[in-house]
């Protein structure tokens, strides 16, 4: 599989998006790029600085154009306008304007419900480091694979079907503590009610 690049991004920060604590499947690699998975496929994050640096460009190596158009560009949220909501934001709001110029490259990822619900569990009284190992453990234990790169496998989130079948001892192996049954009881619950 080949590389896309999405030409002329703006309001863009790869380390902004991925260790804002709004998602733990990406690491940052040594040269600055972000290797992760969701929606069922594995990627690499870059930024590549065009024309002395009058543009920049994400580059999404293991992706095919289609890959790109029909997942990353959505949960990246590409299509969204950022520089006009944080103008908006910041006109008469000097807290706020402080807050954009601190993170002025998030982009609120549009994320899989179930990711984001198993997350959320899993963050309670949490810190990133060990939110990402517990999801990390509890992927490679019950999930299906989601591609390699650069010599690695990656594992998606356990459906709910599985997480349904699953204890709380059978999650020990992942160190969820107190988490792991609001885990299982939560997949039942989608499992019941959708």
């Amino acid at each position: 599989m080949g590389k896309y690049i999405y030409e002329d991004v703006k309001d863009f920060n790869l380390d902004h998006i991925f260790d804002c604590g709004q998602c733990f499947r990406w690491s940052r690699q040594e040269d600055g790029s972000y290797t992760g998975t969701a929606m069922g496929k594995a990627v690499n994050m870059s930024l590549k600085s065009v024309s002395e640096g009058q543009r920049l460009d994400l580059v999404v190596d293991n992706c095919t154009e289609d890959d790109f158009k029909q997942i990353w560009g959505g949960y990246l949220d590409l299509d969204r306008d950022y520089g006009y909501i944080k103008r908006t934001l910041t006109e008469s709001d000097q807290v706020m304007a402080k807050a954009v110029e601190g993170g002025q490259g998030i982009r609120i990822l549009r994320q899989e419900l179930w990711e984001t619900m198993i997350s959320f569990i899993i963050s309670q009284n949490n810190n990133i480091p060990r939110i990402k190992g517990c999801i990390e453990k509890l992927t490679q234990l019950f999930g299906e694979p989601a591609g390699e790169y650069g010599g690695r496998e990656y594992f998606n989130i356990p459906s709910p079907e599985v997480m349904a079948g699953l204890s709380a001892e059978d999650l020990a192996p992942c160190r969820l503590g107190y988490r792991a049954p609001y885990l299982v009881e939560t997949a039942r619950q989608v499992m019941e009610k959708g």
